[in-house]
């Protein structure tokens, strides 16, 4: 049976503004995993760098080794796999919280999930990225020792923290935005280093953007720093990918987890990502534009499932049987196009020759949909029976993955 704790309600500061902006439907930026070869600020596109959104094959081959050694414990941090367990544990701010706790909620109504995992909510509103990493802040010990409490509440203890789920920002206030950038890069840094000390067994931990700020009605985190928060994320994993000794992974001056992209949560408003995700105003925000509503917290619970259910360093121990063969996530992601589609989905495994298989169409509560036979030579599947809405497509023999947005005619 899997274990999962729903956190304590937190109270949140009461709003103070009437509603979001909606009409600031998009800043005209570019999501930075479809920004290609383009540049902003001197930086290229691409989540990894060089216009890709694959992860270098070195540092693949590390995260899938740490992902092997993955097993259940017990409190002390030594073996069980009768009774151990496997902590999945998110760090954040308010939006954190609130998205964590739709993820529990959506992996609670799941099946097929690993029975030694227990998700822990690690967010806590008001806990940015500055109060988190610096000892000197008012909040920080704070902060941790409400860590430690959500994994006692959980059953749970440090020891057993074996990934991290990382989304953080901080407050803008207008700030010079290469303040920002500068600050975040270093407590971001810092935050890896208390992972290291405080959780030694978690070896693994995913990063994400926030979600579009255009709609802000206060100083937190309007644009263009909720946009430039990914770039920081970026940087951050490149820097480890090219071996930064300061946020090392392993060998003697290890002081870092393991580190790679979570899902990336930001598109330019209503404007549609290369996979149909949009962040829109009402549905998706509460008033004040910087805080998900309920729609916008199951968007988001969505799009961490898939990625727990499906990349290759996490779907051994997230799911009970993980049927995502390795080498699909070494090779390119599978193309599926129009994106949004009216009904008929063309598609490209960019592998040679024919081969026979099926596509697993999966909704955005992680739920098995439909399962399409595909036969060789094929290369598009009829959706229009499906309701509109955006779908996870799994390629059944390669397990490659996409998201697409469909709204049949």
């Amino acid at each position: 049976m899997k274990q999962l704790l729903i956190p304590l309600a937190l109270a949140f500061p009461m709003l103070t503004c009437a509603q979001a902006n909606c009409d600031q439907i998009s800043v005209g930026l570019t999501p930075i995993m479809d920004l290609g070869l383009g540049t902003y600020n001197g930086m290229t596109g691409g989540l990894y760098g060089d216009g890709t959104n694959q992860m270098p094959a070195a540092h693949l081959s590390a995260g899938l080794s740490l992902a092997q050694a993955v097993q259940p414990l017990d409190a002390s941090g030594a073996p069980d796999a009768a009774l151990g367990k496997v902590v999945l544990l998110s760090i954040g701010m308010s939006n954190t919280q609130q998205e964590s706790q739709a993820f529990i909620d959506l992996v609670n109504s799941s099946t097929g999930i690993h029975p030694s995992l227990t998700v822990v909510n690690g967010g806590v509103g008001g806990q940015t990225a500055a109060v988190i990493s610096s000892p000197w802040s008012a909040g920080y010990q704070n902060y941790w020792s409400t860590v430690s409490d959500r994994l006692e509440q959980a059953g749970a203890t440090a020891q057993q923290v074996q990934a991290i789920w990382l989304k953080e920002a901080n407050v803008a206030n207008g700030q010079a935005i290469e303040t920002y950038r500068d600050s975040l890069a270093v407590q971001f840094r810092r935050i890896l280093h208390e992972f290291h000390a405080r959780f030694p067994n978690a070896r693994l931990c995913y990063l994400s953007s926030r979600t579009y700020g255009g709609y802000a009605t206060t100083g937190l985190n309007p644009e263009p720093y909720a946009y430039e928060q990914g770039w920081v994320v970026q940087e951050l994993i490149l820097d480890q990918i090219s071996g930064d000794p300061g946020i090392a992974w392993d060998g003697p001056s290890t002081s870092s987890p393991w580190i790679a992209w979570g899902p990336y949560l930001w598109a330019d408003g209503t404007t549609p990502r290369s996979d149909g995700f949009t962040w829109d105003c009402p549905a998706d925000v509460q008033t004040d534009g910087t805080h998900p509503s309920t729609t916008g917290r199951t968007k988001i619970a969505g799009l961490l499932f898939d990625f727990f259910s499906t990349d290759p360093t996490t779907c051994p121990w997230f799911m009970a049987a993980c049927a995502t063969p390795v080498m699909a996530h070494v090779s390119p992601t599978i193309a599926f196009w129009p994106n949004p589609s009216s009904g008929i989905v063309h598609f490209d495994t960019g592998v040679a020759g024919p081969q026979a298989a099926h596509l697993e169409v999966v909704d955005a509560w992680g739920r098995l949909i439909a399962t399409v036979a595909i036969e060789p030579g094929q290369r598009s599947v009829d959706l229009s029976a499906l309701a509109s809405g955006i779908y996870l497509l799994r390629h059944g023999m390669l397990g490659r993955v996409a998201r697409i947005a469909l709204d049949p005619l």
